[in-house]
């Protein structure tokens, strides 16, 4: 499995993981998202964590998205 950490330009407030997910996904097989609540005003911290099947998959979001 690979993961891929985006930067926060692409998670604002109110970002779900239903949001994300079309986007990432077109690049292989998404197997978890996880996006970081600030536990004091309980939005996003502006960044994610995509998980991907294989790493070449990650590699190739990271080239399209960057």
């Amino acid at each position: 499995m690979a993961a891929l950490l985006m930067s926060s330009s692409l998670v604002t407030a109110g970002t779900t993981t239903d949001d994300s997910y079309p986007l990432f996904d077109r690049y292989g097989s998404v197997i978890d998202v996880f996006i970081p609540g600030d536990r004091r005003i309980g939005e996003s911290r502006g960044f994610a964590f995509f998980r991907y099947m294989y790493q070449d998959e990650a590699t190739k979001a990271v080239e399209k998205l960057a």
